[in-house]
């Protein structure tokens, strides 16, 4: 009980449809990897910073730049662990000073060609504060050569801004 010719032929153009169809995602889709966004700790952003309305997203890739953007921290007890801009970057979300209180955090982060995707959750609380606090969020995500665009997403995958890289 083998195929006919005619089954064979069938058989043969719906393989020939399936792989035209997957060759574009297989052979052309660029790969992804997942990366791991480690909190920037023990530091705050400079009030010499200006912040625009709405969302800011920065990617720093200089030490200079990062001295400029923040300073450090210090207590007594606290550990301060600078970047190693030779193999890292830094990222930044931030909101303008405002009586809000709000919460944002890096959710994911991955690669895909010459440009990294980060995704945050942007949680804003009900009631207004009785003083006025800006808000930053900032990680370090290691660095790739090659890597010319960062994008930043919110939870819904909306686009909040498109940095690029020095």
């Amino acid at each position: 009980m083998g195929l006919s010719k005619f089954e064979y032929k069938v058989f043969d153009m719906r393989l020939l449809i399936l792989i035209w169809i997957l060759f574009p995602a297989i052979g052309f889709s660029q790969p992804q990897w997942v990366l791991i966004v480690r909190p920037l700790i023990n530091y705050f952003m400079e009030n010499s910073v200006h912040l625009g309305n709405g969302v800011n997203c920065f990617a720093i890739t200089k030490q200079a730049d990062f001295r400029k953007m923040f300073g450090v921290a210090k207590t007594m007890d606290n550990k301060i662990v600078e970047p190693d801009f030779d193999k890292e970057n830094v990222i930044v979300i931030a909101e303008p000073t405002s009586n809000h209180d709000m919460v944002i955090t890096f959710t994911d982060a991955m690669r895909a060609g010459d440009f990294i995707e980060v995704y945050c959750k942007i949680e804003k609380k009900k009631y207004p504060l009785s003083y006025e606090v800006e808000h930053v969020c900032a990680g370090i995500i290691p660095k790739y050569p090659g890597v010319k665009k960062m994008r930043f997403y919110d939870e819904r995958r909306k686009l909040l801004g498109e940095v690029r890289m020095n």
